[in-house]
């Protein structure tokens, strides 16, 4: 484009000079000088030579450098109409920048040009990717699902939970506790086990696991009274547990005191039948020499259990002490044949059953 205003302006200063050097044109042209046609013949002339250039560089298909051909007749005009050819050629770089706006239709599908666009096979799924209206219309009851539980999330009963978490309600401080507890006599910590047991009984009285845990300890280290009271305490908020019962009723039989466990277990009955209740109240009554009703209990036991080999052995014991001779044999030979005998008892069943014989 430069080099075609050069050009003009060169034109446009020899016209102007043209009466200053007239002697040196006709110097030039001896058949007859030069006239406007000669002018417009060499205007002609470069004129092609600046459209093939412009050709060259900006590659302006043939059909549309051959549109500036009818110029000349134009420029064949006064010295003024001589610009006009400028915006011709000025038109190249926006006929380009359609033809490159041109080039990206397909990414983007108008209304015109999807009739054009729609044969070719490849273009045809690309378009059912980008459009997403087939694929908005199914997952619209999909988003709408997950909206609800989101309205479910924000409601005031999950932040509750989240409140309850942060903020333990004292039964599940005492469980902690209660499991700290476990995890130190694993590890053989006793005294923080201890700690973290009564703690979790101040919480939480009436957690049943923890209390017998502590008596638990206490027996161990040698403090029966402090676990009978422990266990004391338990029966007068849970009247009837059973497990404070049987371990309160053996400290009173390994302190010596086999009357006091008795009447423990007599005011403690349980609601429901349970078979170790009834197998130790028997062997207590059996102690006492009160065989008829140790005999009772014993059959209790027996029912849900018939092969418990000790059950069997004082059973035993307690028909023949009542004068139930046959009987008594027959039951000795029932916990001989037992696997929950140790070596011991079993000698002692064969010894009663010879006595019996």
């Amino acid at each position: 484009m430069s080099l075609i205003n050069q050009m003009l302006q060169d034109l446009e200063q020899r016209k102007l000079n043209e009466g200053a050097t007239a002697a040196q044109i006709r110097a030039v042209g001896k058949p007859g000088g030069w006239s406007a046609r000669s002018w417009g013949w060499l205007f002609f002339i470069l004129l092609a030579v600046a459209a093939g250039t412009a050709f060259w560089i900006f590659g302006v298909p043939a059909e549309q450098a051959m549109q500036p051909t009818p110029s000349p007749t134009i420029v064949s005009a006064p010295p003024v109409a001589a610009p006009e050819p400028v915006p011709q050629i000025e038109e190249t770089p926006s006929v380009m920048q359609l033809a490159s706006e041109l080039s990206f239709v397909p990414s983007s599908p108008p209304a015109g040009q999807e009739i054009k666009v729609a044969p070719p096979a490849v273009l045809a799924p690309v378009k059912q990717e980008a459009s997403p209206s087939p694929v908005l219309e199914k997952p619209q009851p999909v988003v709408a699902e997950i909206k609800r539980p989101a309205v479910a999330v924000e409601a005031p009963q999950p932040a509750d939970i989240s409140k309850e978490i942060r903020q333990p309600n004292p039964h599940q401080r005492a469980e902690n506790l209660y499991r700290q507890a476990y995890a130190s006599l694993q590890q053989g910590r006793m005294g923080e086990a201890e700690e973290s047991l009564r703690q979790a009984l101040q919480l939480e009285p009436r957690h049943a696991a923890a209390r017998q845990a502590l008596a638990a300890l206490l027996v161990e280290s040698r403090r029966l009274d402090r676990a009978e009271q422990v266990l004391q305490q338990g029966l007068e908020l849970q009247p009837g547990n059973t497990g404070y019962v049987m371990m309160l009723a053996r400290i009173q039989v390994e302190r010596g005191d086999a009357a006091t466990a008795l009447s423990t277990l007599q005011r403690n009955a349980p609601a429901s039948e349970s078979a170790e209740y009834h197998g130790f109240l028997a062997a207590l009554l059996q102690r006492s020499e009160r065989h008829k009703e140790a005999i009772d209990h014993y059959l209790v036991a027996l029912r849900a259990n018939s092969t418990a080999g000790p059950w069997l052995l004082g059973l035993g014991i307690s028909l023949q002490a009542d004068g139930q001779a046959g009987k008594a044999a027959e039951i000795f030979r029932r916990a001989r044949q037992s696997d929950s005998l140790s070596p011991e008892l079993r000698a002692f069943a064969e010894q009663r059953l010879k006595q019996l014989q």
